[in-house]
């Protein structure tokens, strides 16, 4: 991530950067099959299902939170949904359980609403759970 095409700082993220993420490299925790319906787009708050002992499902929750998936086979294959809701920010809102999480961040990080930018999700994922 470049600010510009010369800038020696690769790590001057900018809101015009997008982060990008592989489905098949997430870990949903304990959403299952019997929580969604097949070939139906619908928003999920991962908070929900976190694994606290899988670093790969506190790390999937944290990058996407609240986000919207479809469930495209009985075998658990999801896609999930880009658009304006998916993007890795501080911004305040939702439940009490992230309202404490952001402010956490944000006061150990120094972080604002300034901060973040949009995902772009790719690939299919699977979920742990039938």
């Amino acid at each position: 991530m470049r600010a510009n095409p010369d800038d020696t700082n690769y790590l001057n993220a900018t809101a015009d950067d997008y982060l990008y993420l592989d489905a098949s490299k997430m870990d949903f925790g304990s959403l299952s099959v019997s929580d969604l319906r097949y070939n139906v787009e619908q928003g999920v708050n991962l908070l929900d299902h976190v694994n606290l002992l899988s670093n790969r499902s506190r790390f999937t929750t944290y990058a996407l939170g609240r986000s919207k998936m479809t469930l495209k086979s009985t075998s658990g294959k999801v896609q999930i949904s880009n658009g304006a809701w998916n993007a890795y920010d501080w911004d305040y809102g939702g439940n009490a359980v992230r309202e404490g999480l952001i402010f956490g961040e944000r006061t150990l990080k120094g972080l604002n609403n300034t901060h973040g930018f949009p995902i772009s999700v790719y690939g299919i994922g699977r979920l742990n759970k039938k």
